[in-house]
Order: structure tokens, then C-alpha cells, then sequence
């Protein structure tokens, strides 16, 4: 995949990060790429002159509003509706002063990396923005304000916990259903024969596709009276509850109740997570919402990577343990959800 992303094409820069970080040049060089791949053109714009398009000027720096000449801001004209204007060549395009052709045509760094110089020279630029560990703090810093705090732990939390409990159980689901399987009652067949195989093939299917509709009910459930938080929130504890089924038909050798039990649970979780993504989001405002959103999956990942050796460790104690210590885990976040202060339901993004 690494090979794939850098010999056979490149993503560029957000513009955004890099009007943040002032490399002004970098943005209208972007925003050239975006226009001429979805057929827009683009042209320079005399500083002097006024837009004779007719199109509302929009400065690309923050909060600003665009200033007829000499501001020295890129700018970005797009037409205000593309249905208007059918008898155009072009749906979009894109100005800048003329006096930014000059910075972009001597600014290295908006050029294309034809060579190995500008290669190593991309890299070691990527390298040293990686490690700034000070930008990354400035960047975190607006997330632990007053008003944010106690949504962005609890945020990264749910999704950390979360994690954790649903790889515990996901991951070693097979050694579950066919430890099931094997119990005294089936005794007739043993343990890996094929019998069994096909059992444990039949119960994954069934949690697998049990799961399809999750999405489907959480995009209506939003939309309620329950809102984001409780939906997720009432999600989890029913995962919860779903867990603790299973392992009780782990103990009493119940195939039915294994069966029911797990297709609850991977309802209910695919319910969960769809919640939980769109909640994410929509919780932080734009500024910040890629930090958050990126923190959030960052730890989500951690704690998946962690949950296969815990529960290795916990297997060599009781194939229940680990169930039960998802159960702990969910609840523990369904808690978290409960005390989310914000609801997005009826705000706008």
C-alpha cells in the first residue's frame, strides 16, 4: 500500500491546514489541482480590478470578509449555481491576484516532486511537521477549553472502551462458538470435527448478517426522541445484556440462546458504532473536528490492538472471563454516553 500511495499517485495537502499554517502560495496551488480535475478553469485576478462576474468574492482567510483590491488574500470565486449558468463552458473556477503568481511560481514546495532532490525534500519537510510536537499541542489545546472538556474526554473514552469490549468478544468469537459446541451435551461429535466446523460456521453467518438492519434502525433511532446519546447509549447496554447471555449458554450448552444471543449483540453493536460515528462528528465544531475525529479513531485503534492479548490471557482463565469483562467495558462506556452534555440531534452542523 505504501508503495501504491507514492509511486502511483499523490494526495495533496488539505487547503485548510495549510491556510492555518500561512503557506498562502500552497492553497491556491491545491485549489488550481481541484478546479482543473472537475473541468473548472483557472485565472488570475487583477488586484486592481473588481470580480466582473458578477459572483460574490469569498477571502479564504478566516471570519474575513473579501476586500475589493490590494488585500493580498487568495481568493476563490465559485458560481453560485451551475443550473443558472448552463450555457457556460465551465461549472466553476478560480481566482487569485496577480501578484500571487509570482510567489507560487518561485515557491518550490508547490511543485510537482519530479525529481529525487524534491522527493527527499517533501519527505524531510513531512518528517519535521510530524515531529512538532508544539503544533500538535496548539492543536489539541481548543479541544480541552472550558466548553469542550468534558465532551472530548468522554468522546475519546467511549471510543477507546468501546473498542476494547467489542474486539474482546469479535476476535476470538470462533473459539467461543465452537468451545459452545463442543460442550458435554454434543459429546457425540468431537472437538474440530467437521460437525462442529459447520456449526461455527453457521452461527458466524448468522451473528455477520444479524448485523445489516444495526445501521438501518440507528439512522431512524437518531431522529427520535432518544436522540444520539440515548440511542447509543441503550445500544450498549443491550450489547451488554446480550453478552451475558452468551455465556450463559456457554455454561448450560444452550445452541438456541448462543445463537440469539450473538445476533443481538452484533445488532445492537453495529447499531452502537453507527451512532457513535455519527455523533463524532457532528459534536465539534469544523475547526476542530478533524483533530477530534482523528484522537478519537487513534485510540479506538490502540485499544483494538491491546483487546486480542488481554483476552488471550483472560481465555486461559475461563472462555467466560473475557465475556464478562466486555460486559464490564460496555457499560462502563454506556455510563460515558449517559453524561455527554451535548445533543446533536437539533443542532446543525
Amino acid at each position: 500500500m505504501i508503495i501504491l500511495r507514492n509511486a502511483c499517485f499523490r494526495l495533496h495537502e488539505s487547503p485548510k491546514f495549510l491556510l492555518q499554517n500561512k503557506r498562502r502560495s500552497d492553497v491556491v496551488f491545491v485549489l488550481k489541482k481541484i478546479v482543473h480535475y472537475n473541468g473548472g478553469t483557472a485565472k488570475p485576478l487583477p488586484l486592481s480590478g473588481e470580480a466582473e462576474l458578477g459572483t460574490p468574492v469569498r477571502s479564504m482567510s478566516h471570519g474575513e470578509p473579501a476586500s475589493g483590491s490590494g488585500s493580498g488574500h487568495n481568493r476563490l470565486l465559485m458560481q453560485g449555481d451551475a443550473r443558472e449558468s448552463s450555457d457556460s463552458d465551465t461549472n466553476s473556477w478560480l481566482e487569485w491576484p496577480e501578484a500571487e503568481n509570482a510567489t507560487i511560481a518561485g515557491d518550490s514546495t508547490t511543485q510537482q516532486p519530479n525529481t529525487r532532490k524534491s522527493w527527499i525534500k517533501t519527505w524531510r519537510h513531512s518528517v519535521k511537521a510530524m515531529l512538532d510536537v508544539g503544533s500538535h499541542a496548539r492543536m489539541l489545546k481548543p479541544l480541552f477549553a472550558h466548553q469542550l472538556r468534558r465532551t472530548t474526554v468522554l468522546v475519546w473514552l467511549i471510543w477507546a472502551v468501546v473498542a476494547m469490549g467489542f474486539t474482546m468478544f469479535n476476535v476470538f468469537l470462533p473459539k467461543l462458538l465452537e468451545a459452545n459446541n463442543s460442550a458435554p451435551k454434543t459429546s457425540a461429535v468431537t472437538p474440530g470435527s467437521h460437525a462442529i466446523q459447520v456449526r461455527v460456521y453457521r452461527d458466524s453467518l448468522i451473528y455477520a448478517v444479524s448485523g445489516i438492519p444495526g445501521s438501518i434502525i440507528g439512522a431512524w433511532l437518531v431522529g427520535t426522541r432518544l436522540g444520539r446519546i440515548y440511542s447509543m447509549a441503550l445500544s450498549t447496554f443491550i450489547s451488554g445484556l446480550a453478552l451475558i447471555a452468551f455465556a450463559m449458554a456457554a455454561k448450560s450448552s444452550n445452541s438456541a440462546l448462543t445463537i440469539v444471543s450473538s445476533s443481538v449483540f452484533g445488532l445492537m453493536s453495529t447499531l452502537m458504532f453507527a451512532v457513535i460515528y455519527a455523533y463524532t462528528p457532528e459534536v465539534f465544531h469544523p475547526s476542530v473536528r478533524g483533530t477530534a475525529c482523528g484522537m478519537a479513531s487513534a485510540l479506538g485503534r490502540v485499544s483494538g490492538i491491546i483487546a486480542p492479548l488481554i483476552t488471550g490471557l483472560l481465555l486461559e482463565i475461563s472462555t467466560t472471563v473475557p465475556l464478562y469483562v466486555s460486559v464490564g467495558l460496555l457499560w462502563i462506556a454506556a455510563c460515558c454516553m449517559v453524561g455527554l452534555p451535548i445533543e446533536t440531534r437539533d443542532i446543525a452542523s
